[in-house]
């Protein structure tokens, strides 16, 4: 009987949470370069439900020679009033971060630089992909990366 009443409460609680999830106004996708080789940030715009303020998620991957298909890596996005975007990788969420990419946006294209905890400064350009109208693949590895995002 305890066992039935935990079940419950666990399939209640998920229902609403998905009855909360929102979905995402927007979606885009832009690419680039970094290195000379693909660079592609997927970015989500929501909607924050108590202030009606824009907060955005997203993902990032550079692909290589060696690599026809790289994993894409969940950035923290953080966005002020001026067009500008801070992308920070703290992969485990443990406030120790190994990359930021600070990027400002005109019209569709995004321009800025990347930085490694180890290294230089880098230059990146990144423009929207207009062509792209099925952003379900990335929306669900966005997902995936959401269900794997623990140890």
């Amino acid at each position: 009987m305890k066992q039935k009443m935990v079940f419950h409460l666990f399939a209640l609680v998920c229902n609403v949470g998905m009855a909360f999830a929102q979905a995402p106004l927007k979606e885009s996708l832009f690419a680039g370069a970094f290195r000379g080789h693909v660079a592609e940030l997927y970015i989500q715009t929501h909607q924050q439900d108590c202030t009606n303020a824009p907060y955005y998620l997203g993902m990032v991957r550079f692909k290589s020679d060696d690599t026809t298909e790289a994993v894409w890596r969940k950035f923290n996005i953080f966005a002020n009033d001026a067009n500008g975007f801070l992308l920070v990788d703290d992969h485990w969420n443990v406030g120790r971060f190994q990359h930021y990419i600070y990027l400002e946006q005109k019209g569709p294209v995004l321009t800025g630089f990347l930085k490694a905890s180890e290294g230089d400064q880098e230059p990146l350009k990144l423009e929207r992909k207009t062509t792209v109208t099925d952003f379900g693949p990335y929306h669900k590895e966005m997902l995936a990366i959401d269900m794997h995002d623990d140890c």
